[in-house]
């Protein structure tokens, strides 16, 4: 919170975030930890609301560097109201609320607008989409090994595998690969049958294809009835308290 608001922001909204992928263990000690944010943002003068959203599944389908970006890329395109860009959006009308803006987010999105934007982004930076991004040259499915619907998706565990893949760092000097990664090919909710993929692995060997594949076997968690996938949004809180999600 110091530095959001040393940059001088007039307002803030806050993803807190809970579960297996989180700092926090529980929703009630993200809501603390929320609440005691949103005072420390208001004490300031910021005008501040936190979101707690859930993080025992990964939001959205990717997890690596480029492939994230492919998959951000698809979102300002609108092509999937997937519950990436639907949680974005939530975030999107919050901040455009506490601006005192009174356009949909979700209309914005619509004429491609925020793909826009970006693309001039990327261009003031020196940067261009007609440079591509890094692809893995092994790509392999890990097949679900029985049928049901996926109950749950370990998160840490399958950050874990990213790490294992080389997605992110160890330690500082440690070399990222930026095409490695996962594809989440089975969401929770998803029905399977033995054999279809739940996720795709994308690394720089089969080696370490074979490394992970077991630790990813082992985070979808799969049941014989069929599963609702759970609300990613659980609360929101303001100056004025704790409203709970319906």
């Amino acid at each position: 919170m110091s530095k959001k608001i040393a940059a001088g922001a007039d307002a803030i909204v806050l993803d807190v975030k809970f579960g297996r992928g989180a700092f926090m263990p529980d929703p009630a000690a993200a809501e603390v930890l929320a609440s005691e944010m949103v005072l420390l943002g208001e004490g300031a003068g910021r005008r501040t609301v936190a979101l707690v959203t859930a993080m025992d599944n990964p939001l959205g389908r990717s997890v690596g560097n480029a492939l994230e970006v492919k998959e951000a890329l698809d979102a300002l395109a609108a092509r999937e109201m997937d519950e990436l860009l639907q949680v974005s959006l939530q975030v999107a009308r919050e901040m455009c609320a506490l601006a005192g803006v009174t356009v949909d987010p979700e209309h914005v999105l619509r004429t491609g607008a925020g793909r826009e934007i970006f693309v001039k982004m990327l261009a003031a930076q020196g940067g261009s989409l007609q440079a591509g991004l890094p692809v893995a040259p092994v790509q392999r499915p890990v097949p679900a090994p029985a049928e049901g619907y996926v109950e749950s998706i370990d998160a840490l565990a399958v950050g874990l595998a990213s790490l294992e893949l080389g997605a992110g760092r160890i330690r500082k000097e440690d070399k990222v690969d930026h095409a490695a990664g996962l594809v989440i090919e089975a969401p929770v909710g998803a029905r399977v049958s033995a054999g279809e993929p739940l996720v795709v692995v994308h690394a720089r060997s089969e080696q370490l294809v074979e490394q992970v594949a077991d630790r990813l076997k082992q985070a979808w968690r799969l049941s014989r009835r069929e599963v609702t996938r759970p609300p990613h949004v659980l609360a929101r809180v303001d100056k004025d308290g704790t409203t709970k999600a319906r």
